[in-house]
């Protein structure tokens, strides 16, 4: 087997990609490779009356939220013993900012969470995880929600 010498991790901070990041720092640290932590935000996902706008100083306090966020995974995958870390804030529609970003940054393995949506929820917001394991130029590790425990009654 090839090593793996970069390794990408989409996140959106939730549990999920937590676990995802703890995998890509694990994968990191086995083959020394250099692990990016990306984060990708469209400021209007929502249809929104046509009077609302983002000001600069909303698009300021969201770039800030997301960069301390990425601070944090950071620190947790340094924690986790991902030997180089770096973290990336794109802006514009995940997955197609995460395969831009991968093909063009010679990433050989990306690591992503699934949350495992069905139905409407899947039709209606798409999947990420899907389209990324779709269109990646390298292979993709997709790390599943683990399942609550479900108390008997």
């Amino acid at each position: 087997m090839e090593a793996f010498r970069r390794i990408l991790v989409p996140t959106d901070f939730s549990e999920a990609s937590a676990r995802a990041i703890g995998v890509g720092a694990d994968l990191a640290c086995r083959y020394e490779a250099a692990l990016t932590l990306a984060h990708v935000f469209d400021p209007v996902p929502y249809a929104l009356p046509e009077t609302f706008a983002l000001t600069a100083a909303d698009q300021q306090k969201l770039t800030a939220e997301y960069e301390r966020r990425l601070a944090m995974a950071e620190q947790d995958a340094r924690a986790a013993g991902a030997p180089r870390v770096e973290t990336l804030l794109l802006q514009g529609t995940p997955a197609a900012k995460f395969m831009e970003y991968a093909k063009t940054g010679g990433f050989d393995l990306i690591v992503l969470a699934s949350h495992s949506r069905s139905g409407w929820a899947e039709m209606l917001l798409g999947s990420v995880a899907e389209k990324v394991s779709r269109t990646a130029p390298c292979p993709v590790l997709i790390i599943r929600p683990t399942k609550k425990a479900v108390r008997p009654t």
